[in-house]
């Protein structure tokens, strides 16, 4: 993280509400006033939904977070679209949400 830190800018961050990811982020907000966090959310999803976390995880470490709703209507307009552009077989639910954000 300390390699990676560029300069005086803000820092942008992908937060999925897991240890790893909130890791990271709290190594850059120690070294950084200036981080911004992007979450994705599925606000239909009860398994897989990591919204909580990712909002208690930013407003601990005092990081500006943006979060982007994936409601499954926006999922099925798009799935075709990220399916096409995604390097792999896609297995996993925020492969739509990735796309879009």
């Amino acid at each position: 993280v300390h390699i990676r830190l560029p300069g005086d800018g803000p820092v942008g961050v992908y937060l999925s509400g897991g240890v790893d990811s909130t890791g990271i982020m709290g190594m850059l907000a120690e070294r950084s006033s200036n981080v911004h966090a992007s979450t994705i959310c599925f606000p239909e999803s009860e398994t897989g939904n990591e919204d909580a976390r990712a909002r208690e995880s930013s407003e601990r470490l005092g990081v500006t977070l943006h979060r982007f709703e994936a409601t499954q209507e926006i999922e099925a307009d798009h799935f075709s679209d990220a399916a096409y552009y995604w390097e792999d077989f896609p297995r996993h639910q925020p492969l739509i949400g990735k796309y879009l954000q």
